[in-house]
């Protein structure tokens, strides 16, 4: 998410680049004697890794890590303590993962109107998945020789998103020697988006008196959300290039991408062969869960409709996936 000091620190960089370059474009733009450039055209193909925090759709995460919490991890230790088991234990590896990070692929097409003036056509693609799959088990003893044990599967936890669309730029350029060159560079256009969050998760309450463990209960859920939308995508950066042989050369650029849409899609429930469907636009909806031993209130996002009897929307749902970004590329120029 944008924050005051990421916008100061764009700004900073910018004043800064544009400092560097618009001397010397404006002495380029006053010498008339100076030959026209020999090549107006360069691609240039690139790739890079990028920061995420997309925390509307990273609730999923913390909405089935919390009722996790609360519903075993946090009734065991007040059993304990209220003399209705004499231990618990816990065992189980893995985790439900934030999204955090994407590693986008691009190119574009540049066009030099002046030797200091460029004006770009490009494309990025950018997607990235967290998907997990693990096994819980609970056990806890009421009397010595009785045991109780709760097990529950994932498989799996996954949340993805991706983005990609077109843009339009303008780039500022300062030639610093016959093979660099220093850019600074605001492009925008319109971002098309998807995302999807799915979790399948079995539950078995076993018992054994000492006689071999006997199924008490079970159950088995399995839960899909899936959205699309169009949002608006703004890069501000700057590059530095060197061309290495003939037409050819690398470049590395660093940039602050704001991308951001709404979603809109469908989703569903299959709970123990009993399956609920629905569609409408993703809003982010709050979660009450109360037991004995505490509550929780927990966000997430859904599709699920304002009527619906489990819960209320409490804002609109945004998929926000900007950040800083760091790209390695290679151009050719003609």
């Amino acid at each position: 998410m944008q924050t005051r000091n990421q916008w100061s620190t764009i700004r900073c960089a910018l004043v800064s680049l544009l400092a560097a370059v618009i001397p010397g474009a404006v002495a380029e733009s006053q010498d008339t004697d100076q030959a026209p450039r020999p090549a107006k055209f360069q691609i240039e193909v690139w790739g890079g890794y990028a920061a995420l925090d997309p925390s509307d759709l990273n609730l999923a995460v913390s909405h089935d890590n919390g009722v996790q919490e609360l519903l075993f991890d946090e009734k065991y230790p007040w059993l304990l303590s209220q003399g209705e088991i004499i231990s618990w234990a816990r065992t189980g590896e893995g985790e439900r993962r934030e999204l955090s990070q994407v590693n986008p692929i691009g190119g574009r097409v540049k066009y030099h109107l002046r030797s200091w003036l460029i004006l770009s056509l490009g494309y990025k693609y950018f997607s990235t998945t967290e998907s997990e799959s693990f096994d819980y088990e609970y056990l806890s003893f009421p009397y010595p020789g009785h045991l109780n044990m709760e097990r529950i599967g994932i498989a799996p936890f996954s949340l993805s998103a991706k983005g990609q669309g077109p843009l339009v730029g303008v780039h500022l350029l300062k030639t610093l020697s016959d093979f660099a060159g220093l850019e600074v560079f605001l492009a925008g256009g319109p971002l098309f988006v998807e995302a999807r969050y799915e979790q399948h998760q079995t539950y078995e309450w076993w018992f054994d008196a000492g006689g071999g463990e006997t199924l008490v209960h079970q159950s088995d859920a399995h839960r899909v959300e899936e959205g699309d939308g169009t949002g608006l995508a703004l890069e501000v950066g700057g590059q530095l290039s060197f061309r290495l042989y003939k037409g050819w050369g690398l470049f590395l650029e660093a940039a602050y991408a704001y991308q951001k849409a709404g979603l809109s899609g469908s989703g569903s429930e299959t709970r123990d062969g009993a399956t609920e469907s629905w569609e409408g636009d993703w809003q982010v909806r709050q979660d009450e869960i109360v037991t004995q031993w505490g509550s929780r209130s927990l966000e997430f996002p859904t599709a699920f409709p304002d009527d619906g009897p489990d819960s209320g929307a409490v804002r609109d749902f945004d998929l926000d996936l900007s950040g800083f970004q760091l790209r390695l590329g290679v151009l050719f120029r003609f």
